[in-house]
């Protein structure tokens, strides 16, 4: 039952209203399939294009490993410490780890990128 509310929670959470959209800065989109780290408005996160933008937590959620120096296959992140694997689109880690890396949503608007973090809860108190 946890599960089912954790993902509750996330699919409230990850509605756009609930959301604070910051643009990532067009010199940071680098389009090589590296991973980059990148801290916009003191919010931290890595940022990968494979064959769209994907950004994620900049830590493995398993060891705390910096997730930039991973790297992305059959779109997967995977953390270079244990060689944890994540789904891009929904974070689940492979078969036996039960474990998520955060995914950040991003949404395209012509030429930039925009990526969502939750509010906090007195900005969504007090809309």
């Amino acid at each position: 039952m946890r599960k089912f509310m954790d993902y509750v929670f996330v699919a409230l959470m990850m509605k756009d209203e609930n959301l604070e959209w910051i643009e990532i800065p067009p010199d940071k989109l680098v389009k090589d399939g590296k991973i980059h780290s990148l801290t916009v408005n003191n919010k931290s996160f890595c940022i990968v294009f494979t064959t769209e933008w994907h950004a994620f937590a900049s830590k493995c959620p398993h060891a705390s490993a910096p997730m930039a120096n991973g790297w992305c296959e059959k779109n997967k992140v995977v953390c270079s410490y244990h060689r944890r694997k994540y789904d891009l689109d929904s974070g689940k880690g492979d078969e036996g780890q039960g474990d998520f890396l955060k995914i950040f949503p991003l949404k395209e608007i012509g030429d930039k990128v925009f990526i969502g973090f939750a509010k906090g809860f007195w900005k969504n108190l007090f809309k």
